[in-house]
Formats: structure tokens, C-alpha cells, sequence
């Protein structure tokens, strides 16, 4: 498998480089396969398009890095899931008002109850940030409960009498993608950026960014995939010593579900032909088998 970065290096020096540095962290956690590399030819497709100032609105440097996101491979899901988030908080706006000093509603965006995921959920309870009282859980969701506060309806993770979230470092993917991801999609010419605004801040244009909707598109598939990958995993090791004291093969263990889960379906000939170069062949077998067996 090829390293993503290798693939994007075209970009540097180039008008999109700020794509590399918006999302260095998550580029070091991905990989896509050779066959996909050779079909798509991406590189030399970002080597041709960009420097081309042309449309930007509607540059094919958006398409191409989109699909190379959504066609490649997640190799530590925790640190995917962590930086998708740490992206869309701190990275991905150009421009945006102080939501905790601006913002005209008095409990800001948490009036809602929202959904984290489970990994989220183990660590909030682990660090004590909220109680397990504060969460209903069910079949397929964890959900932070509501709660009343000054007659109005308020988040539970939101701290009384301030707009401090209490996991704010956990915070749901609903609340860290909001509201770039649905409501930051008009093309300013001016600007040369995608405008929008919040369901509550004043003003046509309070949040700005140079990230396409279509690259948010394939973050946010990237982001589910992570969580998927790191929940599969979490039922796997469940108690398993063996593998969870050896960072080799849990190492291995990522890769194999990084294609399981990320890519189409393939057979065990194939997937143990692509890690080849990297791990040793009665390793590769182990994990394999060690996941069926246990599926």
C-alpha cells in the first residue's frame, strides 16, 4: 500500500497546499492501495490541474482529493477519528465569529441531545467528564441526555451558567462539524472561499473556508469508517492479551480492517498480497484468521 502523502506531494508549493496543511494529521493515518494508484493515476492528475487558476469554485483539485479520500485506507482509527474532529473544530474555517462570546442565543448551539460515538463514550466515562446517568443508550446509539436549565432545554455536557462543554475535547461529530458541513456552501468570489452562516449568529457571511463540500463530504464517510473500524476492533480484543500487548499485530490488525472496512470486498490472497511489503506472511494469516474466526 502507498502512503497518501507520497501521492499529494504535487500539492506542495502549489496554490492548494494549504489542503496538505488543513489536513496533515490525517494524511499521515492513511494509505490506498497500488491497484488503485496505477487505475486512478491520481498523482499525476494533481500535477496537471494544480496550478491551474482557472474556476475555482469549481476546480477538479476538489474531486481528485475527494475521491482519493474516499478511496483510501484507514490505518489507526483512533488517530482518524480524533484528527477528522480536531480538523473540522480548529482547521477547517478560514474565518468564523467567537461562537462562546458572539454568539446572540444564551446556551448557543446545545439545546439538542446528540449522539457519540462508543469510543468517545469509554473515554468520557474513563476521564469522569460525565456520569453514565447522563446518556441513554440503545441498541445502535449512545446519546447524551437534555436537561432543563433557566426553564429552557439544554445539553446535558453543557456546564450550567456558561457556554463551556464539558466534553468539549469528545465533542460530538454533530456539534464539531456545525454548521460548516451543511450550512457553509456558497461560493463568495470575492472572498474566493464557500460562505454561510449558524442557525443563530447575525450576518449573511460568518463563517468562511477554502475546504470544497465535497472534500467535507468524504471527511465526514472517513470520519463514520473510523468509528466503525475502532468498534469492530474494540469487540475483537475484547480480553485478547496476545494480540493487545503486541504492537505489531495490532498494527497488522488495522490494516486488514482498514481494507475490510474502507474498500470493496476482498479475498485473503489479496489482502495478504498488499501487506506483504510491510509484515511478515504467517503474521498477516494470523490476524486474518483471527477475525473470521471471531467475526
Amino acid at each position: 500500500m502507498i502512503p497518501l502523502i507520497e501521492i499529494l506531494s504535487p500539492l506542495k508549493g502549489s496554490q492548494f497546499e494549504f489542503l496538505l496543511d488543513t489536513f496533515s494529521e490525517i494524511i499521515k493515518y492513511l494509505k490506498v492501495l497500488e491497484v488503485d494508484l496505477k487505475r486512478e493515476n491520481w498523482d499525476e492528475k494533481i500535477r496537471k490541474v494544480c496550478n491551474n487558476n482557472s474556476n475555482l469554485m469549481n476546480h477538479p483539485i476538489y474531486s481528485i482529493f475527494s475521491d482519493i479520500l474516499s478511496k483510501s485506507i484507514i490505518i489507526n482509527s483512533v488517530k482518524i477519528h480524533d484528527s477528522i474532529r480536531e480538523a473540522f473544530l480548529y482547521k477547517i474555517a478560514l474565518f468564523s465569529p467567537n461562537c462562546l462570546e458572539d454568539c446572540p442565543d444564551p446556551h448557543g448551539c446545545c439545546h439538542s441531545s446528540y449522539t457519540v460515538s462508543k469510543l468517545d463514550y469509554y473515554r468520557i466515562l474513563n476521564e469522569k467528564l460525565l456520569s453514565p446517568s447522563q446518556f441513554i443508550k440503545t441498541n445502535r446509539k449512545i446519546i447524551l441526555k437534555t436537561k432543563i436549565y433557566q426553564n429552557e432545554v439544554t445539553c446535558t455536557a453543557l456546564k450550567d451558567g456558561t457556554r463551556e462543554c464539558l466534553i468539549h475535547k469528545y465533542k460530538p461529530s454533530t456539534c464539531a462539524k456545525y454548521p460548516i458541513i451543511n450550512a457553509v456552501n456558497k461560493w463568495d468570489k470575492n472572498l474566493k472561499c464557500w460562505v454561510g452562516r449558524c442557525a443563530h449568529f447575525p450576518g449573511e457571511k460568518s463563517w468562511g473556508t477554502k475546504i470544497s463540500p465535497k472534500i467535507l463530504d468524504a471527511l465526514r464517510t472517513l470520519w463514520v469508517k473510523s468509528q466503525i473500524i475502532w468498534e469492530v476492533n474494540y469487540d475483537l480484543l475484547n480480553n485478547n492479551d496476545q494480540i493487545n500487548k503486541n504492537h505489531k499485530l495490532l498494527t497488522i490488525l488495522d490494516h486488514i480492517q482498514g481494507i475490510r472496512k474502507c474498500q470493496y470486498i476482498m479475498d485473503k490472497e489479496k489482502i495478504i498480497a498488499n501487506l506483504l511489503d510491510e509484515f511478515d506472511k504467517e503474521d498477516i494469516e494470523y490476524i486474518y484468521n483471527f477475525i473470521v474466526k471471531n467475526h
